[in-house]
């Protein structure tokens, strides 16, 4: 799949909130493109038909963008993740009991993310919401900043914070 079908297919798969809207197929596309900048769902079309070279910047910036304005899935677990520019993540806990040494063993919280995205404070930014492995990757390593994580993929890329260390 190129990038640009990427592009289009995220985009088409974003979730957001839809409180007694009522639209056609391409007007929610067209809302879409216009919470991610673009007037409408042809300039976003437009804006990524170029180059292939000059689309790999393109591309990383709509999906961060994509990342932003995105809802997280309802009935999906997410995490609380923050991924720092030194390439080092710090993430919300929780506590599941003590090892054979009396040591306190946490494991990445899940939150509710309605609550959570409500309670935010408005001088907060709100948070990346990361629902795949190309979505993470970017936020790690190039967009850093607070995220909710799919708890899947945390579970799948984050395996160690899961284990009990044993020193």
């Amino acid at each position: 799949m190129s990038d640009r079908e990427i592009l289009i297919t995220t985009l088409k798969n974003m979730l957001i909130e839809q409180e007694n809207i009522t639209a056609t197929p391409e007007e929610l596309l067209d809302h879409k493109a216009k919470l991610i900048g673009f007037s409408d769902f042809r300039e976003f079309l437009i804006e990524i038909n170029i180059k292939p070279k000059k689309l790999i910047d393109k591309s990383v910036e709509i999906h961060r963008r994509i990342c932003q304005a995105q809802i997280p899935s309802p009935d999906t677990k997410y995490c609380i993740f923050t991924a720092h520019s030194d390439y080092t993540f710090s993430y919300k806990t929780t506590w599941i009991g003590k090892d054979e040494n009396g040591r306190d063993i946490l494991i990445p919280a899940t939150v509710s993310t309605d609550i959570y995205l409500k309670e935010l404070p408005e001088n907060i930014t709100r948070p990346y919401v990361i629902n795949d492995l190309r979505e993470l990757l970017l936020w790690s390593y190039r967009w850093f900043g607070m995220a909710l994580v799919k708890e899947s993929i945390v579970r799948e890329h984050f395996y160690e914070f899961y284990q009990n260390h044993k020193s």
